[in-house]
């Protein structure tokens, strides 16, 4: 094993168990909910990342590759969630606003990972 396949575990797996961390720390705050799922997001994104560097076959190469893009994609809607509840609401977005950006990210997680997107 190398040493950033090593480094990418460790902190694959220290963001995974933050995200837990906060989470059970206030499982009701949305702020924290969202962070949450940012965290481990991040860190199954971050554990496709390592298994990169060890890939032979194409087929699994694929895999990795999606399981790479559709934990990246929702990184960034978490963190726009986590910002619009942390720490508290500055503003009061209308709830179609919130839906549809919600909407675009999981409409573009199902088209990449049916193939749509390649």
């Amino acid at each position: 094993m190398t040493i950033k396949f090593i480094a990418t575990i460790v902190i694959a797996l220290l963001n995974i168990f933050l995200g837990i961390f906060i989470y059970k720390r206030n499982s009701q705050n949305p702020g924290n909910i969202n962070f949450a799922a940012m965290c481990v997001s991040g860190g199954l994104w971050a554990v496709f990342m390592a298994f990169l560097y060890f890939i032979d076959s194409n087929q699994i190469l694929n895999y990795m590759l999606k399981g790479t893009y559709a934990f990246a994609i929702f990184v960034p809607l978490f963190y726009l969630l986590f910002a619009y509840h942390y720490p508290y609401r500055l503003w009061n977005y209308p709830p179609f606003l919130i839906r549809a950006i919600i909407a675009i990210t999981l409409i573009l997680e199902i088209c990449f990972l049916s193939g749509f997107l390649n």
